[in-house]
C-alpha cells in the first residue's frame, strides 16, 4: 500500500494487487496472504477464514481442493491428512462421511463405491460383506442372515431351499 508517497507492506493475511491503493484488503477464504501477495492454497489445504497467512492441512475423511475442505462424497473415503482426492469404496465396505466401514453381518455389496450394504436376500447368508450361495443341503428363508441352516428332517435342501419330501419319503 501506498500512504504519503511511501511504499508501507501490507500486514500478513491482507494484500493489494492495485497499485497507488492506501488500504489493504483482507486475503479472501481459500487463500493465504504474505508480503501483499495472495496465493491460493495449495492441493490438500484449506483456508475458510478471511485474512489469513497461511493455509491448514486437511483432515482425514475429507479432501482439500482450490482452498476449501469438502467432506468425501458417499461412495468414497480419506483416512490420510492433506489429501487432494478421496479414494473409491472397496468391495464388501461402504462409505459415508469420508469413512469406509466392513458391511454389517448379514449384509453385502458386490461393487466398489457403495454408500450402503443392502440386506442379504433369502438362500443365501452374508459375513464380511461378501454374498454367499447356502451349499447343498443347506437352506436359508429369511432375509438379513449371517449363516445358513442345516437341513431338516423330512425335506430336501436345494439353492438354499428347504423342500419336504413326499409322504413315505426321506
Amino acid at each position: 500500500k501506498c500512504v504519503g508517497g511511501a511504499l508501507i507492506p501490507c500486514e500478513p493475511g491482507t494484500y493489494q494487487n492495485e497499485t497507488g491503493r492506501a488500504e489493504c484488503i483482507a486475503c479472501p477464504p481459500g487463500s493465504y496472504c504474505i508480503n501483499g501477495e495472495r496465493t491460493v492454497c495449495e492441493p490438500g489445504q484449506y483456508q475458510h477464514s478471511p485474512g489469513k497467512a497461511t493455509c491448514d492441512v486437511c483432515t482425514a475423511t475429507n479432501f482439500c481442493i482450490n482452498g476449501f475442505m469438502n467432506v468425501c462424497p458417499f461412495g468414497t473415503y480419506q483416512t490420510q491428512a492433506a489429501a487432494s482426492t478421496c479414494d473409491d469404496c472397496n468391495s464388501n465396505y461402504y462409505c459415508q462421511n469420508g469413512v469406509q466401514t466392513i458391511c454389517p453381518e448379514g449384509n453385502y455389496t458386490m461393487t466398489s463405491k457403495q454408500a450402503w450394504c443392502p440386506t442379504c436376500p433369502d438362500r443365501h447368508y452374508c459375513t464380511a460383506g461378501v454374498l454367499i450361495s447356502c451349499a447343498a443341503g443347506d437352506y436359508q428363508p429369511e432375509t438379513g442372515q449371517n449363516s445358513c441352516l442345516a437341513c431338516p428332517v423330512g425335506a430336501s435342501c436345494n439353492g438354499g431351499v428347504a423342500t419336504r419330501c413326499p409322504d413315505g419319503q426321506y
